[in-house]
């Protein structure tokens, strides 16, 4: 179930409003990257998200019941003048800076562009799964966290000879 404030219930409600999509990548070693689909920065809970930086595409999400692995795939468009924990994007990935970072998609809505945002509802989250690298863009894939229950239980088998 999500949960939203009592702002963001009236402002849904009211069918009047924009809404844009925000990431939070997390690396390993604690480096946290924000950006936003809007053409300016937001800024959510204190935290300020990058507006007209690297590109990123989405794929569709969905809400199921029950307990089943989900996927995100991302597609990210840098230059190389646009740095991750200040290397270039696709250098960085190629090196290792994405392997077991964390992904986060909220959707922030506004009552109009350029004002503060009035609540934002966590869509997605979960840990990037696997990378292609292209020439300018990367294709990640991005598991949710349910994906850490898929081992094998218990690890060590004991059991007698036939």
């Amino acid at each position: 179930m999500k949960s939203a404030s009592a702002e963001l219930i009236t402002l849904l409600n009211a069918q009047q409003f924009v809404m844009a999509d925000c990431f939070t990548l997390t690396l390993v070693g604690g480096f946290v990257a924000r950006y936003t689909g809007a053409d300016v920065p937001l800024t959510i809970g204190g935290n300020v998200y990058l507006a007209n930086d690297i590109i990123i595409g989405r794929s569709r999400t969905r809400i199921i019941l029950g307990i089943e692995v989900d996927t995100l795939d991302l597609t990210i468009s840098a230059s190389p003048a646009h740095l991750l924990n200040g290397a270039p994007w696709l250098t960085a990935a190629r090196q290792g800076a994405l392997d077991g970072a964390s992904v986060r998609l909220e959707r922030a809505f506004m009552t109009e562009w350029g004002t503060a945002p009035v609540g934002s509802v966590v869509l997605f989250s979960g840990r990037i799964a696997g990378i292609e690298l292209g020439r300018f863009t990367l294709k990640v894939s991005v598991k949710s966290e349910l994906e850490l229950l898929n081992i094998k239980m218990p690890r060590n088998l004991y059991q007698p000879g036939c």
